[in-house]
């Protein structure tokens, strides 16, 4: 006990001996840098097949993106020819009523009056290109110019109509 009657502070301990204190930070270095080390081969050996997996999502969606592409350009055809369909009907029901084709610039008025639009103006094909529409003689063509939006190449969706001859 000290004078005031309190019980006596314990002696500080003994302090480590420099090279103990040398020896131990050498210890745990060597540990944290074996542990980095892991850490690295850890990291790497995940690394790798995640940068592979990336690449090959990567590859992949091109070309799916490529399959899309085309998917819905077959789409679109199958549906711009349905759609044709109803329009020649339309312009075959409008001759046998009136003995008359309806004319190029009334063409896409006669549309709106005898299609029904479903979720877009029934007078422009699936890629937003109005549908046009040629008179010769007794014969009609409706022309789509298609997935590219140019007239004249090979993507072009024709729907030709007319007079029809049964027999010879």
């Amino acid at each position: 006990m000290d004078r005031v009657g309190r019980p006596a502070a314990e002696p500080p301990p003994p302090r480590p001996h420099p090279w103990s204190v040398l020896f131990y930070r050498l210890l745990l270095e060597l540990s944290y840098r074996r542990q980095r080390a892991h850490f690295r081969a850890r990291f790497l050996k995940k690394l790798i097949p995640i940068l592979l997996l990336v690449f090959l999502i990567d590859f992949n969606a091109r070309h799916f993106r490529d399959i899309v592409g085309r998917l819905n350009a077959w789409w679109g055809t199958a549906r711009t020819q349905m759609e044709m369909g109803e329009i020649a009907a339309a312009v075959d029901a409008e001759y046998a009523s009136t003995a008359r084709y309806p004319e190029a610039d009334e063409f896409k008025e006669f549309i709106r009056r005898w299609i029904r639009p479903r979720d877009r103006n029934p007078a422009f094909d699936r890629w937003g290109q109005p549908f046009l529409f040629r008179v010769e003689g007794p014969r009609y063509e409706i022309l789509s110019c298609g997935p590219d939006s140019v007239c004249g190449t090979a993507d072009d969706i024709h729907r030709q109509g007319g007079e029809l001859h049964v027999g010879h």
